[in-house]
């Protein structure tokens, strides 16, 4: 017989500590996602589009 065992598993599952993960609004996100884009050289006709796009999708003036 065989008397070598496998890894043990763990059949209990401990709870994920709550962490508070912060809370972004809409326009908070986007300026942040901006921000990124422009640190990397992205065509700012291509930021206009982008911002024009949102705009229309999200009814902004």
């Amino acid at each position: 017989m065989d008397k070598r065992t496998g890894k043990k598993t763990i059949n209990q599952r401990a709870p994920i500590a709550d962490v508070g993960l912060p809370s972004y609004t809409l326009d908070e996100v986007v300026d942040f996602w901006l921000r990124v884009k422009r640190g990397k050289n992205l065509k700012e006709r291509r930021i206009e589009q982008i911002n024009k796009t949102r705009k229309s999708i999200y009814g902004e003036d």
